[in-house]
């Protein structure tokens, strides 16, 4: 699935208004999964806290959970 396409989830044969806030969404739970991820590798590589990664880990999933939900 490529970037657009992510960021075009939910939005077909939608009104403006709602597939511009969709693809605001979209485009905010691809940026915050994308920071989460580097956080989650940033815990498990360099400061070596299983726990802290861990639960930044969950964190993760669910931001991506919200752009594979919709």
């Amino acid at each position: 699935m490529s970037l657009r396409q992510v960021i075009n989830l939910g939005t077909e044969n939608q009104p403006f208004a709602v597939t511009s806030r969709a693809k605001l969404i979209n485009l905010i739970s691809l940026f915050t999964f994308g920071i989460s991820l580097l956080y989650t590798i940033n815990y498990v590589f360099i400061i070596q806290n299983s726990l802290v990664a861990a639960i930044n880990a969950a964190f993760t999933i669910s931001y991506l959970i919200t752009l594979i939900v919709r």
